[in-house]
Parts: C-alpha cells; structure tokens; sequence
C-alpha cells in the first residue's frame, strides 16, 4: 500500500531482509549507500572507529592485511580514504576515532590478547596500561597520527581527531575508579591526551578539531578539561540512572547531560565551558526486553528534540 493509506502498517519494502543481506555483502561501498541517506535527511555528521575489524592500521601480523607495529594495513588505508571521499562529496562530516578502547582493554571488549603493542607478539608493552607511559609506545603512536595527518588531513570531512573511544575501559584508567564506579584523578591518561592532542596539532596543517570519548558523563573530567581537547564527548543513554532516573526518560537523559543533575551532585557537561556532543544515545547499550522498535523510536524522537532544546554541538548520535 501507500505510506498515505492509514488502513493497515506500512512496511517500506527497500528495508526487507533480502535487501539488507545483499547489502552488507558491500563491505565498504555500503557506506556509499549510508551516505547518500544522510544527504536525503539532512542529516552532516557521523562517528567512525578505526578498529582493529574496521579500518584500522596496525594490528598482529598474523592477520590479514595488518603487519605488526609501525607498518601499516595500506587496505584499510585506502578503506578511510573512500569513506572520506564519499563523505566529503555528501556533506558529511566525520568524528574519526583513532583508536578503540578494546584494544587496550583486559575485560570490556577485551582485545589486548591480540594487540601488536604485546610482548607477546614482540611489541614494547608487558601491560596494556604501559601504553599511556611507555616512551617507546609513545613514540610508535606518534609515528601513526603522523601518518594519518600527511594521508587523511587534507579532507574537510574529517570534523576532528578522536583520540579515543570509551577511554575508561582500558586497563591504565581501570586503576583512576573506585570500587562504586565513580572517577578519580587519571594522570597518565590526562598527559596522554594533552601530548597526543598536541602533537596533532603541530602535525595537521589543516588544523583540524581534538577530541575524545568517555563512556560515562560522569567521568574523564580532568582529561576533557584540557584545553587541547576542543570538544567534549560522552553517551547519554536513557537507562543511565544518573541521568535518565532509570526511567527511560531520553529527554531527562540528554538535558542531565548538559545541565547536571543537582539533587545528585553531578555537573553536567556546561562546567567544560566548551561545545559538547552525544556520541551514543539510546534506550539501553545491550539492548534486551525494553528496547521494542516502538521504544527505541520514541527515544530517537525524544533524545532528538532534547538535543535541539539544549545548547549542544549537534544532535544525538543514536546507537541504534
């Protein structure tokens, strides 16, 4: 029927399961499609991992395409450069998150066990949390965002370097909370960032945006406060109980984000006195009973709204 008859549901024939099957055999030419969807809807902004089953440039060598630290995976190379390609010719903008925090990360999305940076497979670090410290990994990381300024940084579609995802999964800041959760100063992972973010910006002649990511908004404050960090990023999920009540309340959610919420003793994100972003926005993370498609599209709607009625960077990014 016509998506104007009312009589019975619609169902959008495009979004069938054999079209979704023959599409993800695309691999990255599915972004071409993605992307064009963006431009339809207005929609000039989108998150990015280069991660180790995804774009990224340095993994064990024993798997395909990749050749250990400092030799880089010139397939997935050229992965990033269609993706920006396409995302430049539509008008998207890209949040390019360097590295994912699995890879150094003994127990949340754990991939230390197969990170080239392990002594294991003849890299400098006998820890994943040495790498926030160790001069030689320091220097190694160094040597990759080179190498990404001199081969991405001439693309308007990079909106910003992100230096990383979900920063308090990896092991070094595991040591900065306490048994309950909440944060605690994080020193190495703080000076990290601010020579990271540095060197990139010494690096890029383009100049483009630093920025990182937390999980939490209720963590990474001593990192997203450093002045070299130009935006600050987190999730904004609706089932958080610091900011949606446990309710499921998307709206509660996003406006507890910026503003905080008092009768807790959180600060919300407007204390950074820089521009934010919701990375991550949704009913709950794992998804489970409460997340019905009729759910989910009322937190879109409402985390959407929330977004615009706040004074944010932009909208949502919705996990779903």
């Amino acid at each position: 029927r016509s998506p104007s008859d009312s009589r019975v549901p619609y169902i959008d024939r495009k979004w069938n399961a054999e079209n979704i099957e023959r599409w993800s055999r695309r691999g990255t030419y599915q972004f071409d499609e993605y992307f064009a969807e963006f431009e339809k809807a207005g929609m000039n902004w989108a998150r990015v991992w280069m991660c180790s089953w995804w774009g990224a440039l340095e993994w064990r060598r024993d798997w395909p395409g990749f050749q250990g630290v400092g030799r880089y995976n010139l397939l997935n190379a050229w992965r990033m450069d269609h993706l920006l390609q396409t995302a430049e010719e539509k008008g998207v903008f890209i949040d390019l998150c360097l590295t994912n925090h699995g890879q150094f990360s003994l127990f949340i999305d754990a991939e230390w066990r197969n990170n080239p940076y392990n002594a294991a497979f003849g890299g400098p670090l006998q820890s994943a949390a040495e790498f926030f410290s160790r001069a030689d990994a320091k220097i190694a990381h160094q040597n990759k965002l080179r190498y990404m300024t001199a081969r991405y940084g001439h693309s308007p579609a990079v909106m910003a370097w992100a230096l990383f995802s979900e920063v308090e999964w990896t092991e070094e800041y595991q040591s900065s909370l306490r048994w309950n959760g909440t944060d605690m100063p994080a020193p190495n992972v703080e000076s990290w960032h601010s020579e990271m973010a540095q060197f990139l910006k010494t690096t890029d002649p383009n100049r483009h945006m630093v920025t990182t990511h937390f999980s939490h908004p209720t963590r990474g404050a001593g990192t997203l406060l450093l002045p070299e960090i130009d935006y600050a990023t987190s999730n904004a999920y609706s089932a958080f109980e610091e900011w949606g009540y446990g309710q499921f309340d998307a709206s509660a959610a996003v406006a507890g984000f910026w503003s905080g919420v008092d009768s807790m003793g959180l600060d919300g994100f407007r204390r950074f006195k820089k521009p934010a972003l919701i990375e991550e926005q949704g009913r709950h993370w794992a998804g489970g009973r409460q997340n019905s498609r009729k759910e989910l599209e009322a937190d879109l709607h409402a985390g959407l709204w929330s977004s615009v009625v706040n004074p944010l960077g932009g909208a949502t990014g919705y996990w779903w």
